[in-house]
């Protein structure tokens, strides 16, 4: 078994993705499981609020090279992915087999 955890961008929703996941498995990779979570609604600078893993200041790529930390809520996001993987790795699926 192994767990893909699909991460969606600025706005859409796991939902929306979690649509592709019968063709995913249609690969004939039947051990594969996937997980597609929304991430909550933040303040996204000029596109408002929407689902967003993080708090979006700029989509300036070198303004955000030269943050001086991570953005707010980028912890917050990882800790929920990890809650969401922590029952299957108490299942027993080893942690190598986790991928997002």
């Amino acid at each position: 078994e192994a767990l893909i955890v699909w991460l969606h961008g600025l706005g859409d929703t796991g939902m929306r993705w979690s649509n592709t996941a019968p063709s995913l498995q249609q690969m004939g990779l039947p051990f594969l499981r996937f997980l597609f979570p929304t991430a909550p609604l933040r303040d996204a600078g000029r596109k408002g609020p929407c689902p967003s893993w993080f708090e979006v200041e700029t989509l300036d790529a070198d303004a955000i090279a030269h943050m001086p930390s991570s953005p707010a809520g980028l912890e917050e996001a990882s800790q929920y992915v990890l809650d969401l993987v922590e029952p299957y790795i108490r299942r027993g699926l080893h942690p190598s087999r986790v991928r997002d």
